[in-house]
């Protein structure tokens, strides 16, 4: 994701970014996914688990729309952060999920696919 906003045919209104903007675009995404793990373990507790991996898909789909049609770095830092909550619901529902959905025999080994 840094060779294009860093090169001069980048499709950015602000031109060539540097190497310090490119890394906190690249960074961005991890505090998301900080905020979004604890956030999401209370969505799966009141709602119910099918509901809340469905809404896993949303924050990748609305990341990628901002991504597509982003044409000004603050749109990417947001589409980045909105993507970084994807990430982190992804971390804190597959183990959840399997451990519920699993037999007792394999539960063991499916839980440590993750890892």
């Amino acid at each position: 994701m840094i060779p294009v906003p860093v090169s001069e045919n980048t499709p950015l209104e602000e031109g060539p970014i540097s190497m310090e903007v490119a890394s906190w675009l690249a960074s961005i995404q991890c505090l998301g996914a900080l905020l979004a793990g604890p956030l999401y373990i209370v969505l799966i507790n009141r709602y119910s688990r099918k509901v809340a991996g469905y809404l896993l898909a949303t924050p990748f789909i609305v990341s990628w729309f901002l991504i597509i049609i982003s044409s000004t770095l603050n749109v990417l830092y947001i589409a980045r952060f909105i993507g970084g909550i994807g990430n982190g619901e992804a971390v804190a529902f597959p183990p959840i999920y399997t451990s519920e959905m699993a037999e007792d025999s394999v539960r063991g080994a499916l839980g440590s696919l993750l890892m």
